[in-house]
């Protein structure tokens, strides 16, 4: 059987299938936890391991508490479906199950949590927020009981076996999480999946029209930048299509990437592009034009740090291999790389793409592995545009 494929703007994205649950997977679902759940107020917690009450210990891949009307939290595990689910996952959930039951164990695990929120600004800032004070581990230790724990299962797949295998357990969602990797830039992903819960339709304006705006629109920068806008968060974001998170007056949090909860941008600096790009429709190819040195000068200059020291390197090489590109950033960028790479380079192949015009670099293989290369005709307007910065 052919593997599934889809199909965004006339570009082919092929199914993925993890080999390494710990190292490729469970990365991929803790960086999208938040849109999995389906909710703008949900915290994501790293792993803590917990015992039973006879001392039995298990480590769950995450927690993640959810701050809607009725706060409830999960217990997360990722799993390949090709694991028998019942080796692992279905004794594991029984450990958690009793472990929670220890009021010893709750009490370490909000202990944990609350001091991973009191090192963390923003996920303090959104609990006190939501619950209208600062008493952050009271509401910790009322949330954390059994009754409000839900087990959250994780594949790529979910097959029969695994709906059966916890078909008794009261409080399970299993939730299916599909990779797609772009056929010509395999470090450009797209995911297929429900989210526990839809997002609100929420209405606003942008600028004098007014529109429906809901969480998870796509929206990007029009306009000059304003005032009161950083000049660093609007070179983060322009040019690019971003998700909106969250919707709060005459403002929109639009998602950074996994580690950056967002910025805060005044609608009427957004212009609604439409739905998130794994859910557009499937339309022809995107014609492209060539770039001048004008629009590449002004394109190369609202760019982030890392995407301008990437284009810089190839500007300099022949072609560039992956493990020399990695080191050659982190030379060039020193206490600002932090080795996530994949987003900013999807995000600078977004934006060069919203942008309609063509690629400014390839992204190849050969008996050496993978490399990247410049297009020859932008080189000189690259290297000159870095020589003139210096």
């Amino acid at each position: 059987m052919e593997e599934e494929r889809i199909l965004i703007d006339g570009i082919k994205y092929n199914l993925w299938a993890p080999e390494d649950e710990v190292r490729e997977f469970e990365p991929i679902v803790v960086e999208h936890i938040t849109d999995i759940l389906g909710s703008t107020n949900a915290i994501f917690f790293t792993k803590q391991k917990i015992r039973t009450p006879r001392g039995i210990g298990s480590i769950p891949d995450g927690f993640a508490i959810v701050l809607d009307n009725t706060p409830h939290w999960y217990v997360i595990e990722v799993e390949l479906s090709r694991h028998s689910p019942y080796d692992h996952a279905e004794p594991q959930a029984k450990k958690f199950k009793k472990a929670i039951q220890s009021s010893e164990t709750r009490k370490q695990l909000v202990d944990a949590m609350y001091d991973e929120v009191k090192s963390d600004i923003i996920k303090e800032k959104l609990i006190k927020d939501k619950i209208g004070s600062g008493e952050i581990h009271k509401f910790l230790s009322d949330l954390i009981t059994i009754d409000n724990l839900t087990l959250l299962i994780v594949l790529e797949e979910v097959t029969e076996d695994w709906r059966e295998a916890f078909d008794d357990f009261p409080n399970v969602e299993i939730v299916e999480f599909k990779t797609f990797k772009r056929e010509d830039a395999p470090t450009v992903h797209a995911h297929l999946f429900k989210p526990l819960f839809a997002p609100l339709s929420i209405r606003k304006k942008l600028g004098e029209n007014e529109t429906i705006i809901k969480e998870g629109d796509v929206v990007k920068l029009k306009g000059e930048r304003p005032p009161d806008v950083s000049e660093w968060s609007w070179s983060r974001v322009w040019g690019q299509e971003r998700r909106v998170k969250e919707v709060s007056g005459d403002e929109a949090l639009l998602i950074i990437d996994e580690k950056t909860r967002g910025f805060w941008f005044p609608l009427k600096c957004l212009e609604k592009v439409g739905v998130a790009l794994s859910e557009k429709e499937i339309q022809g190819p995107t014609k492209t034009s060539e770039w001048t040195k004008d629009e590449l000068i002004e394109f190369l200059g609202h760019r982030t740090d890392i995407q301008r020291a990437f284009l810089r390197t190839l500007a300099e090489r022949d072609k560039v291999y992956n493990d020399d590109l990695l080191a050659e950033l982190k030379r060039k960028l020193r206490d600002k790389f932090d080795g996530y790479t994949s987003g900013a380079l999807g995000g600078l192949s977004r934006a060069i793409k919203l942008a309609g015009k063509g690629y400014l670099h390839y992204h190849e293989c050969d008996d050496k592995g993978e490399y990247y290369k410049i297009v020859e005709k932008y080189r000189d307007m690259i290297k000159r545009y870095f020589s003139q910065q210096e």
